[in-house]
Formats: structure tokens, C-alpha cells, sequence
């Protein structure tokens, strides 16, 4: 499931959408559910504080960016979707962010995906492993239109 929190970004849910479907697929994750939320500054500026305060909760870290590309938040292992579906969490897309620093959305979109299969790249070993990953979906992506 995708949501534009923003108008402005109404017209790039299909195409998201069609994305975390394929992403969803080549890793063998076709039966849960991923909600995506298509957000930018506007957003943050009215009501994301709340989030961008949750996610540096859950990291533990003592700043406050003012700004993101990607955050990922798993879902507790026995709360349910659509359908009654297991819900693998929610992934927070900044296009803002992404589109000023010149970044790959379907990577972003595959970052977040992965922290919610259980990636991370805390340890270097871990980062070594993610990078794979994201280096072979990427790889996947290249014949998919943006």
C-alpha cells in the first residue's frame, strides 16, 4: 500500500506502488504487507516532528535531523494488515530530500524495504551483506521504468 501525505506527490503512487510489488516478489515477501508513505518538507514541517521524534527514539541517537530520505519502522511481529495479512511496517519516503541530494528513489524504497526483512549495517559485516542485497534488487530495477 502507498500514500501521498502531500498532493503534490499524488502521481508518483502508481508508479511506487508497481515498484514495492516487484520488490516485494523478488524476495519472497509477496504475502505480507508494507504501507509506503510518500512525504516531503511540507509534511515535516506541519506534522512530522512526531515521526522524526519516534525514529531517533528507536535509534537511541540524542539529535534531531531536520530532514531524511528514507525511515523505516518494523511492525510488531503479531499485528496484522489488510486482509489479515502480516504487516511488515512502514517505510517514510522524503522526495524532497532525495530529489535535492540527487538520490535514487527505488534505492531509497529498497533500503527502506530491506531494514524491514531484517537488514541492517550497524556492524560492517551487516552493511557489507545490505549493500549486496541492495546491489542485486537494484540490478533487478534496471529494466523497470521510472
Amino acid at each position: 500500500m502507498v500514500f501521498a501525505l502531500e498532493a503534490k506527490f499524488k502521481k508518483q503512487e502508481k508508479a511506487v506502488k508497481q515498484w514495492l510489488s516487484r520488490l516485494t516478489a523478488w524476495t519472497n515477501h509477496r504475502r505480507e504487507v508494507v504501507e509506503v508513505f510518500l512525504v516531503g518538507d511540507k509534511f515535516l514541517a506541519k506534522s512530522g516532528r512526531a515521526l522524526l521524534t519516534a525514529y531517533q527514539k528507536t535509534k537511541k541517537s540524542a539529535g534531531r535531523p531536520e530532514s531524511f530520505n528514507v525511515l523505516a519502522f518494523s511492525a510488531p511481529a503479531d499485528f496484522l494488515g489488510a486482509g489479515k495479512k502480516k504487516n511488515l511496517g512502514e517505510i517514510y519516503l522524503n522526495f524532497d530530500h532525495i530529489k535535492k541530494n540527487k538520490e535514487d528513489l527505488r534505492a531509497m524504497l529498497i533500503h527502506g524495504f530491506l531494514h524491514l526483512i531484517g537488514y541492517d549495517h550497524k556492524r560492517s559485516n551487516d552493511r557489507i551483506e545490505m549493500e549486496k542485497e541492495e546491489a542485486r534488487l537494484m540490478a533487478l530495477f534496471q529494466n523497470v521504468a521510472l
